[in-house]
This record gives structure tokens, C-alpha cells and sequence, in this order.
């Protein structure tokens, strides 16, 4: 006697569910080789035919899954060189914002000594101003 197959075991056997396997067979008008104790039983033939079905499904859904895995590594890529070049503007903006900072404390330590050379000349000023003023020749007397 031929092999007999139940849907629960042409489920195992090709990796998919029962329900998949039941409507598989429903959408296909396949008839049962028997049925015992309300369980439906298939042949070889029958079980041929659902794994080559179920089979072709497989690598289509492996296919799709490559192709959705190269489309996410080519945008990974995409992303991976943005980073990089945002890392290099980064970079140059904060050197650029360092050579600022240095130019513009250069320019103060600048300033403070321009106002302090000025202080100075504007002390001289007045000091001298004072001396003149103090000075008297010996016509004034």
C-alpha cells in the first residue's frame, strides 16, 4: 500500500502551516485518496505537487528577501558616507570656530594694550602738564 499523507504532515513536511497546506489544496480542487476518521489522506503524487508549489513560493519570498536586504546595505552605505562627510564638515567648522577664538582674544589681549599705552601716555600727559605748571623761571619770581 502507497504512502498516505495528512495535512498535518504534508505541513511538516514542506515547512509551512496547516492552514496554508488546507488551502492550498481547497484553491486546487484536490481530491483526498482517503479519508479515516475524518482525517483527510493524500498520495505521493499529491504530495509532490504541494512541495513544488510551496517550494517555488519559498524562493520567490528568498528572493524578495535579497533583494530587500541589498536595497537596505546600498542605503546602510549611503548613510555610512553621509556620516563621514558630516564627521569632515564637523571637523573644519570646529577648526575654523578655534581659529576665531584665537584671533579674537589675540585682538583683545591687543586692546587692553593699546588702552593701557594710552593710560600711560594720558598720565605722562598730565604729569608733565603739572611740571610745566610748577616750573617757574627766575623772571616770574
Amino acid at each position: 500500500m502507497k504512502k498516505q499523507y495528512s495535512i498535518a504532515e504534508l505541513a511538516e513536511i514542506t515547512g509551512v502551516n496547516k492552514q496554508q497546506v488546507y488551502r492550498f489544496i481547497k484553491k486546487n480542487h484536490i481530491k483526498t485518496t482517503s479519508k479515516v476518521n475524518q482525517k483527510l489522506l493524500f498520495d505521493d503524487v499529491v504530495k509532490s505537487t504541494i512541495m513544488s508549489a510551496f517550494s517555488d513560493n519559498s524562493t520567490s519570498k528568498t528572493t524578495l528577501s535579497d533583494t530587500v536586504n541589498d536595497v537596505v546595505l546600498n542605503q546602510l552605505n549611503i548613510k555610512d558616507q553621509e556620516i563621514a562627510r558630516l564627521h569632515t564638515i564637523l571637523d573644519q567648522q570646529q577648526k575654523l570656530t578655534l581659529q576665531t577664538n584665537n584671533q579674537i582674544a589675540n585682538l583683545q589681549d591687543k586692546l587692553l594694550l593699546l588702552e593701557s599705552q594710552s593710560k600711560e601716555k594720558s598720565i605722562d600727559e598730565i604729569v608733565s602738564k603739572s611740571e610745566k605748571k610748577i616750573k617757574k623761571h627766575w623772571w616770574t619770581i
